[in-house]
């Protein structure tokens, strides 16, 4: 029964939580025998392994905060490279921090809410966009948003409480956006000073492109795991768009996160031969309008 409610509360809970469970003191110290449940900490019990990352904070008097937390959540990110606890601002520090722990001293208002092992969402949000790089904080943000777990107006008050300006802003964030390499391709291309929306209608189909590029170029930002079996749709999807006047570039979420410079350099030429034919098609029409030939005339009724 213990074990069953320090699961239900996410592999962790208090001595009062298990108390108010109706827990005995007898029945903790005969789950903790029994290895159905482990003590953490003084007054805090878990069912979470002990190299959890979890585990590993509480029992250092943290809690996870910015990507750590948000990974537990299923947030969009790169693979973490390090994990990050928050502290009370006036506590010691820890005397056996492991290698590769960015501890953070957090205020009060930071720390209010949340669990006994992570800090609020929005506090881990407000912790990403201080300290992690802009593409990153705001994949972070869309997700919040895609998902619902953050509504639009208390995103736009978390971003009013940032120490510093960073480059991130609301515009730069989009509910729409469906995935993690489709929020990074959509950032770095703004960067570049690209103009970038997402998910258009495809004419005629009940479909949606990823990301349009100045209008000209769709980008369909796949995942292995969705896309595998879905080839003949997504070929289908090609066609449809094509016939519609753009181009189609299709990336994995691998080549943007490792062959980048590629990705990038295919957009500029697709975008520039959009551009080039363009000018060229025009050049055409003035030439044949001020062709005086009879033929010419008839052309352009």
């Amino acid at each position: 029964m213990i074990a069953a409610v320090v699961e239900a509360r996410g592999g962790f809970a208090t001595v009062s939580e298990l108390r108010d469970a109706g827990a005995s003191e007898r029945g903790l110290s005969r789950a903790v025998a029994e290895g159905t449940v482990k003590r953490v900490r003084r007054g805090v019990y878990s069912t979470r392994d002990e190299t959890d990352a979890a585990v590993a904070a509480v029992a250092l008097g943290c809690r996870l905060t910015g990507l750590t937390a948000l990974h537990e959540l299923g947030c969009w990110m790169w693979r973490p490279a390090t994990r990050h606890y928050a502290i009370h601002a006036h506590a010691d520090r820890p005397s056996a921090l492991p290698e590769g722990v960015t501890l953070h001293w957090e205020q009060p208002t930071q720390l209010s809410g949340g669990t006994v092992w992570a800090v609020s969402l929005e506090s881990a949000l407000r912790r990403v966009a201080i300290d992690e790089p802009v593409e990153s904080a705001v994949a972070a943000l869309d997700w919040a948003l895609h998902t619902g777990r953050l509504p639009r107006s208390r995103v736009v008050a978390l971003l009013a409480t940032l120490p510093r300006p960073n480059g991130l802003t609301v515009a730069a964030l989009d509910a729409r956006c469906e995935s993690f390499p489709e929020s990074i391709v959509r950032t770095r291309l703004r960067a570049l000073g690209h103009h970038v929306t997402s998910q258009q209608p495809v004419s005629r189909t009940r479909q949606r492109i990823d990301l349009v590029v100045d209008g000209v170029l769709a980008i369909e930002v796949d995942g292995r795991e969705f896309h595998e079996s879905e080839f003949e749709r997504d070929r289908r999807k090609d066609v449809a768009i094509v016939r519609e006047g753009r181009s189609v570039l299709r990336v994995s979420a691998a080549m943007v996160e490792h062959c980048w410079p590629d990705v990038e350099e295919a957009v500029r030429v697709l975008v520039d031969r959009h551009r080039g034919a363009s000018g060229a098609l025009r050049r055409r029409i003035r030439r044949i309008r001020s062709e005086p030939d009879r033929n010419s005339r008839i052309l352009l009724r």
